[in-house]
């Protein structure tokens, strides 16, 4: 990464989270889509699976397949399942693909309204289903698409079945103690993988070094973004025009903007992190870094 395809140094202007600095990181290095046949030859990779389910099902065929009792395989997952296994096979790549285990307990309140969103998408279905054998009308069949796509998500079976393909296919499939990133990022630590592949750009501030990521399969040759963690934070420096980001910036930055699951730190607005990142920024001994750190913990 870098060299001549970074367009320019973007500096952000706005707080966020680890996914505004990779989507700028893109726009720093010129919004490159590489081909994977040539950028991850070779590689050992770790495979979040379920990034992977979850978008295979994104699909009205996959949502309508979805709805079928008893239930079916669900087309769209063996269709894109043997594009990937045929592309890493083309392309000399080793797979060690992660499922997901426990999730972390603060993570709780995120999963049950997601559960409780797609029990309503499917009663909802339901429901219009009914209404649609009185009074079928093609706005009934809009909204029923609409709400099928909702209620979607990885049934036990629909990940079985992706586990004994892969594994028929050579491809050893790992389940997590806890959530896949975690173990992902363990794996490059400990030296087992080169990158991982995944949506989940937190990763990074985990330890991950390298993202293949928005993995396309539509051409035998694959499309994919190939991003380091350094080029994330030597391109991306918010509230700063002079100096890259270490891994302690990346930290307390996302300490203050929190994520999904955790509140962010003291509830800081947008503004506040921006304004904070660069008098962080501006520091040059831990005493001003702790001195600052305390100021803004009795703001």
């Amino acid at each position: 990464m870098g060299g001549k395809n970074v367009a320019k140094k973007y500096r952000s202007t706005k707080a966020g989270n680890v996914n505004t600095l990779l989507v700028e990181s893109l726009d720093a290095l010129g919004q490159v889509r590489y081909d994977a046949d040539k950028t991850i030859k070779g590689k050992t990779l770790g495979l979040d699976l379920s990034v992977v389910l979850h978008k295979a099902l994104g699909d009205i065929t996959s949502a309508l397949e979805f709805q079928i009792q008893p239930p079916v395989p669900v087309s769209k997952i063996d269709d894109v399942l043997n594009k990937m296994i045929l592309l890493f096979k083309r392309c000399d790549v080793k797979l060690l693909v992660c499922t997901e285990g426990k999730h972390h307990k603060y993570k709780g309140r995120v999963n049950e309204q997601r559960k409780k969103k797609q029990s309503g998408a499917q009663e909802s279905v339901d429901k219009l289903v009914e209404q649609f054998k009185r009074e079928p009308t093609s706005k009934l069949i809009d909204e029923i698409k609409k709400q099928m796509k909702y209620s979607v998500y990885v049934r036990e079976d629909i990940l079985a079945h992706a586990v004994d393909l892969l594994e028929e296919n050579g491809i050893q499939v790992l389940s997590a103690p806890y959530e896949a990133d975690f173990q992902l990022v363990y794996w490059e630590l400990m030296g087992i993988t080169e990158g991982t592949i995944t949506v989940d750009s937190d990763i990074f501030c985990l330890g991950s070094k390298l993202l293949v990521d928005n993995l396309s399969l539509q051409s035998k040759i694959g499309k994919c973004f190939l991003i380091e963690k350094k080029d994330v934070l030597d391109h991306n420096v918010l509230g700063s025009n002079t100096s890259s980001w270490s891994d302690n910036d990346l930290i307390i930055y996302l300490a203050l903007c929190g994520c999904d699951f955790i509140r962010r730190l003291l509830g800081l607005k947008d503004e506040q992190i921006t304004d904070f990142m660069k008098k962080w920024k501006k520091t040059s001994t831990r005493q001003e870094e702790d001195s600052l750190l305390r100021k803004l913990c009795r703001d």
